[in-house]
């Protein structure tokens, strides 16, 4: 459902404009996620380009020939842990950017929202989807792997575990300049959401390692 759920908001956003839409995934993986988005955007009848990218070369041979005969499609390493620019990502090249159940495995969850935001155009779209409640059965499934424990930034997550609520995305991506964030879902119990967050277009620049406020980026 969350899959379905995903795939209305990217046709939602394909609808809204014209042109070519630019959409990079984050962590795609085995491509669950992709499957609709890609499917959705067909049936939008908008002209897009996806950028399918994972950290694992053997996802991305998978995905070659799962969605070669896709039109528009590209497969590419990414790891939003680092600057996108120094992985050859333009700053800005994107319409969206969606990352399914992606973003609470990376250690910085600052830096990686800062990383996404680099990737988008002004007035782009990041599109989550993410668990966003504390459940025994995902610390006794994923708690057992090293990813669920490498994150490095203890103060912004919930106790125990990687995941932050709803509100702790609100908070974290309005500060990194997402001043328009929604959520959808199966309920407030489901302990799953869908985040959309629009930019303010202000790009974020890194000095010294660290990401600073810069200057708007260009309409």
């Amino acid at each position: 459902p969350y899959n379905a759920a995903m795939a209305g908001a990217v046709a939602a956003v394909a609808a809204a404009g014209d042109g070519t839409l630019k959409v990079l995934e984050v962590g795609a993986g085995t491509g669950g996620a992709t499957v609709a988005v890609l499917a959705a955007l067909r049936a939008a009848g908008r002209p897009f380009e996806y950028v399918f990218t994972d950290l694992s070369p053997m996802f991305l041979d998978a995905a070659r020939a799962r969605f070669a005969e896709v039109p528009g499609t590209a497969f590419r390493i990414l790891d939003i842990d680092a600057d996108p620019a120094g992985q050859g990502f333009a700053a800005g090249g994107h319409d969206l950017v969606i990352a399914s159940n992606v973003l609470h495995a990376t250690p910085d969850l600052a830096r990686s929202v800062d990383n996404a935001k680099a990737l988008l155009r002004p007035g782009g779209v990041l599109l989550l989807n993410e668990m966003t409640a504390a459940s025994d059965l995902a610390t006794l499934t994923f708690g057992l792997t090293d990813g669920w424990w490498g994150f490095r930034d203890p103060e912004a997550r919930l106790p125990h575990g990687p995941l932050l609520d709803p509100e702790g995305w609100g908070g974290l991506l309005r500060r990194a300049g997402f001043p328009d964030v929604a959520y959808g879902g199966l309920g407030p119990d489901s302990g799953q959401s869908i985040v959309v967050a629009r930019s303010d277009g202000w790009m974020p620049r890194r000095r010294g390692g660290r990401v600073a406020v810069a200057r708007p980026a260009p309409a």
